[in-house]
């Protein structure tokens, strides 16, 4: 028959509980040996630390492995160096690159000129400046053409337009 036992545990007495609920609680620190433990049969067994009952001290709190390690060998992965065999330049690496990369460019034919397509860019930007200074002008007529709205569209205006010409007219020139 599995021994039951009462238990002290924060000042209470509780159980009676089986061997397997004792070594829960102490694997999870809930019991400690200094729990006090009373047999549940006989009803007039004396109480006691669970420290002097050594077969239930060995129960609950079983004596852990020492881990250690064992000794370590390192064996070299790569062989030893060839003394024969000079060290890598990177300044003869880079001139090699260069050099096959010129013979590479002048392996390749040139690349073919592409037609140039007509223009539309003064007709988009007639188009969308007058449609943003229109959409500006008639902002200030809806605000109530005031000084503050005036100076607003007027600095709207001139940021559109020039901003505008640089983008049509020097950044996609190429294009």
């Amino acid at each position: 028959m599995n021994p039951r036992y009462y238990l002290v545990e924060d000042g209470k007495v509780t159980g009676p509980h089986s061997l397997e609920v004792l070594r829960q609680k102490a694997e999870i620190h809930v019991i400690s040996p200094d729990n006090h433990v009373q047999p549940a049969t006989p009803p007039d067994a004396p109480w006691y630390p669970l420290r002097e009952d050594a077969a239930l001290l060995a129960a609950l709190f079983p004596a852990r492995p020492a881990l250690s390690l064992g000794k370590v060998s390192f064996t070299p992965a790569n062989a030893p160096a060839d003394t024969a065999t000079p060290a890598v330049d990177v300044f003869d690496l880079l001139r090699d690159n260069a050099a096959r990369q010129i013979a590479a460019e002048r392996a390749l034919p040139p690349p073919p000129e592409r037609p140039r397509r007509g223009a539309r860019r003064k007709r988009d930007f007639l188009l969308i400046a007058v449609g943003g200074d229109a959409l500006a002008i008639a902002f200030w007529f809806w605000a109530g053409q005031s000084t503050v709205h005036g100076v607003f569209v007027l600095s709207f205006v001139v940021v559109l337009t020039v901003s505008l010409y640089w983008v049509l007219f020097h950044v996609l020139d190429p294009y």
